[in-house]
């Protein structure tokens, strides 16, 4: 112990954390060196993290023996262990104490620490470390930064590259050509670039450079915008590596991802959220503004809807595999042992090699590369979709559903089996006190598991909804429990996405198919047809809409004398309808279509308008075939110096069939502005008639909270309605206009209600549209008894639409 003191007092350079414990003097059973009545030890210069210990415990000589643990230790996780050794003192005492430290922290967590260290010592840290990080003794790693800091760090990148490019520029060879030089500029700035541990821009063989591409990289080196956003992808990432090396990513802990992570999570979705509530979509050409909640939140970014296109997709692939006569298989496809970090029950894994799950996820990409290789030299040919979740550590597994031909089931598992177990197979044998024994038979199962698909047992689908729900938004799982953690399902949900934004995992990919892009533009097409066809029939006079009607539906009698109105029945009283239910009627039956001349195409848009994923699979080729033989292909409009990198920026636009005139699917030219005052006035409005209510809807009308009825096309049939109440100092809501055209009573107030009344022809005069009042209906009351109170419902929580889409859980 004498020698080791020594040696450290003879050492005072060291700078690893394993030589400072390895030459430590054991302080724990010292006595404590308090100072004499009246007297004070001047206190040493110390970190805000010291001071706290110091303060419980004054000795000098455990003040300096503690600082070898917490020496390259990021201040947001050493405060945990500062508390826990402050705790640990006050209840158990000081032997206590430093014994935790010794053991805890020096023996466990510090070597740990190293090894993810190790992998970010290039990375160039803050200088003014004396002012914001509060710590006199080494310099703020860059996951200790704020957003300021990193701003300030991103200039001192782009200055450093700047000059450097000055230097290397003036240094080249003027009997080069130019585009020699600023290669070779670029390739050496590339390097620069690498010492500090950063991917650089355009990573690939000098040989493979273009002018463009050197002339691209050097903007982007040269751009503090660049390395800022650079600088916070690291950044992110190096700190919940460090969690995970400290132990704070585990079942016992906080699952998934660690509570720092799913708070900067949560606080960048609530940011994202006041962004689009502040934001609308502007049409350039014809000065349409929309609030961009109401686009975003239709679109796949909307967890919902993702998880339904998902399931879709996934139905699709199954309907062509029970049609092709293919079987399924599910396999779950795990990483070796030194690629996780905790063990489920509790307790650090001594193989972990400090790898993160980037590397795990990179490690199970490469077995499938060879899966899929040893496939393609067998002629297996699969499709089915993989989704990638994490273990409770952190450390992700995939889960795959495979479909292909019968007699290539036991081929296909053995090579899977094959390459899931080839690294590290040795660990998969029994052991006995930690070491390795070849005796007896592998268990495969904690690398890799196949379960054949039994249709009896229940649907491919319904194998795999479960991981598609849970990897989302935990959509129907309210009383289930995690596998992994025991913890509510919905909750875990939220980790989950938390983990995958962090580490920048993609969730769900399909294996073969035809791309879901395409899919999606067809859809688009097929809505911007039909929608067309709407404004065009609104804008037709009756006796034009008439005779559309009559074309349209050529076995009917225009003026049969019936019901009001049958939707269900085999007859349309076309003089019953007004005016919105002609209009919805001649519509709906319309169905969209694609000029051209191969029927195949216009089947698959006919099928993706539907929602028929397989039927729009075998119209693209089925779900083997190659990207290249592809009937229908996206469009993408390219823009030469598209960004200020000067980048070609490439921007879908529509699709192609084979060798035909493109089509253009996004025909107008959305801006993303601020909401203008209109708009906001609108909105206002709107939020004003909250309190409205729904007394006598129509015939048939939904009974929900989320607007069912069909626009009006940009707004042409409830504009006169809302000029009439307007008159009257009423301001509705389009859902509300909407069902009031169809003739349902709306109470404003307590004593106020209205209802339309229809225009008509009367002697040869029509007779426009009319808001009249109606009266309440008196209670029935018994002679003698006293009138009782008019009930007055609450409507204070009503909200028409889907306006409350702040509270829904977005996982």
């Amino acid at each position: 112990m004498i020698a080791a003191a020594n040696k450290a007092k003879s050492s005072p350079g060291r700078s690893t954390i394993i030589e400072m414990i390895e030459s430590a003097e054991d302080c724990s059973s010292k006595p404590v060196r308090m100072p004499a009545l009246g007297k004070a030890f001047p206190q040493p210069e110390m970190s805000l993290i010291e001071n706290a210990m110091f303060q419980v415990n004054p000795d000098l000589e455990d003040h300096q023996w503690r600082k070898q643990f917490f020496g390259d230790m990021p201040h947001y996780l050493s405060r945990y262990f500062a508390e826990r050794y402050i705790k640990s003192f006050n209840r158990k005492g000081r032997q206590y104490a430093n014994k935790y430290l010794r053991k805890t922290v020096g023996e466990k967590i510090n070597p740990r620490l190293k090894k993810v260290l190790g992998q970010y010592n290039q990375q160039v840290q803050y200088r003014d470390s004396y002012t914001h990080c509060n710590d006199l003794f080494r310099e703020k790693l860059l996951a200790e930064m704020d957003k300021s800091e990193l701003k300030v760090l991103a200039q001192q990148f782009a200055d450093f590259f700047s000059v450097q490019l000055d230097e290397l520029a003036a240094s080249q060879d003027e009997s080069q050509s130019y585009e020699e030089s600023i290669i070779q500029v670029f390739c050496d700035l590339r390097e620069i670039g690498r010492k500090f541990g950063y991917t650089p821009p355009y990573d690939k063989p000098k040989s493979d450079l273009t002018t463009a591409d050197a002339e691209c990289g050097i903007l982007r080196l040269t751009c503090n915008r660049a390395w800022e956003n650079k600088l916070k992808t690291k950044r992110s990432i190096m700190r919940e590596h460090l969690a995970i090396a400290v132990g704070q990513v585990q079942k016992s802990a906080s699952p998934y991802c660690s509570r720092d992570c799913l708070h900067e999570w949560q606080t960048q979705k609530q940011r994202n959220r006041d962004f689009i509530k502040g934001m609308s979509v502007f049409d350039e050409d014809t000065e349409e503004e929309i609030a961009l909640s109401e686009m975003f939140y239709k679109s796949t970014g909307n967890p919902a809807i993702r998880r339904c296109e998902l399931m879709v997709r996934m139905r699709g692939y199954e309907n062509i595999a029970e049609a092709m006569g293919c079987e399924g298989l599910f396999l779950t496809l795990t990483a070796p042992s030194k690629y996780h970090h905790t063990r489920k029950k509790g307790g650090f894994i001594d193989q972990w090699m400090g790898n993160s799950p980037r590397d795990a996820q990179r490690y199970l990409c490469n077995v499938w590369a060879k899966i899929r290789a040893q496939f393609k030299r067998d002629d297996i040919s699969v499709f089915g979709i993989r989704v990638v979740e994490p273990h409770h550590d952190g450390t992700p597994h995939w889960h795959l559903l495979l479909f292909m031909q019968p007699q290539d089931v036991k081929q296909a598992s053995e090579v899977f089996t094959h390459y899931a177990v080839q690294e590290d197979f040795k660990e998969l044998f029994p052991s006995i006190n930690k070491k390795e024994i070849a005796v007896g038979p592998p268990n495969l199962r904690t690398r890799c598991e196949i379960v054949a698909i039994d249709p009896e047992l229940g649907s491919a689908t319904g194998y795999i909804a479960k991981y598609i729900s849970k990897n989302i938004d935990g959509y129907a799982m309210d009383d289930e429990k995690d596998d992994e953690t025991g913890r509510d399902q919905k909750e875990m949900s939220a980790n989950v996405t938390a983990w995958a934004s962090r580490w920048r995992i993609r969730q769900f990919q399909a294996i073969g198919g035809a791309p879901v892009t395409t899919y999606r533009e067809l859809r688009r097409y097929a809505n911007n047809d039909v929608n067309a066809f709407k404004s065009y029939v609104a804008l037709l006079n009756s006796k034009q809409q008439y005779n559309l009607f009559t074309e349209l539906f050529p076995d009917q009698n225009a003026y049969f004398v019936g019901p009001q109105l049958d939707f269900q029945g085999p007859r349309l009283n076309y003089s019953a309808m007004n005016q919105l239910q002609r209009w919805e009627v001649i519509t709906c039956k319309y169905k969209a279509e694609l000029k051209t001349e191969t029927d195949s195409a216009s089947a698959a848009m006919k099928c993706a308008d539907k929602g028929d994923f397989a039927g729009y699979v075998m119209a693209q080729g089925g779900p083997f075939v190659k990207r290249k033989d592809l009937l229908i292909r996206n469009d993408y409009d390219v823009t030469e110096m598209g960004n200020e990198y000067g980048e070609y920026v490439g921007k879908i636009q529509g699709f192609q069939v084979t060798d035909e005139t493109p089509v253009k699917t996004r025909l107008r030219n959305w801006v993303i502005q601020r909401k203008s005052q209109g708009l906001l006035d609108s909105e206002v409005i709107t939020s004003s008639t909250a309190g409205a209510e729904v007394l006598d809807g129509p015939a048939g009308a939904p009974w929900s909270s989320v607007t069912n009825c069909t626009r009006s096309p940009s707004g042409r049939l409830n504009t006169g309605i809302k000029a009439l109440l307007k008159r009257r100092g009423i301001h509705l809501d389009d859902h509300l206009v909407n069902v009031m055209e169809e003739g349902a009573q709306i109470r404003v107030d307590k004593d106020h209600i209205v209802k339309l009344r229809q225009g008509y022809y009367a002697e040869n005069l029509y007779h426009p549209p009319e808001l009249i009042d109606v009266k309440p209906e008196e209670p029935e009351v018994w002679d003698g008894w006293d009138s009782p109170e008019t009930e007055i419902k609450d409507t204070s929580n009503y909200i028409p639409g889907w306006e409350d889409w702040e509270s829904w859980d977005w996982g």
